[in-house]
């Protein structure tokens, strides 16, 4: 057996990418009526292999997570567990957080308004989906 290349190494930027996009599969393939039972191993899988590619040096985040498909079911999938699971909230925020550092990430969130809504108001800002706080309001006519 010949040397792996460098790419193809565990923990190698191919590698990463294809645990993203294992993870994203497995998260598509769970009806939206039961995300809330059979979501959080798939959930877990996602959340672990995020965070390592965010953490990964190999390679830019845009290019491990920018194609990785389907977006949208992702996103409606992390909004549904937002929902339903509480206790997963501080974690599902900081999935989302690395995504949308990416572009098309960030517009798949963005598009979800009401998932951008529930989430903490700093991550509103980073979306763009929340006035600043120091806007003026205009007071109430008489």
């Amino acid at each position: 057996g010949g040397a792996r290349a460098d790419g193809m190494a565990p923990g190698g930027p191919i590698d990463v990418h294809n645990k993203v996009a294992d993870s994203m599969a497995q998260v598509a393939l769970i009806p939206a009526s039961q995300i809330g039972s059979d979501g959080v191993p798939a959930f877990n899988a996602l959340s672990k292999a995020v965070l390592h590619a965010s953490m990964s040096q190999q390679a830019p985040l845009e290019d491990v997570l920018g194609d990785l498909e389907p977006k949208g079911r992702v996103v409606t999938f992390l909004g549904l567990l937002h929902d339903e699971r509480r206790i997963y909230r501080k974690q599902i925020a900081a999935v989302i957080r690395i995504l949308v550092q990416v572009e098309p990430w960030k517009s798949a969130v963005v598009s979800d308004a009401a998932f951008c809504s529930k989430l903490p108001e700093d991550l509103q800002e980073v979306l763009g989906v929340k006035e600043p706080s120091n806007k003026q309001l205009p007071a109430d006519a008489p």
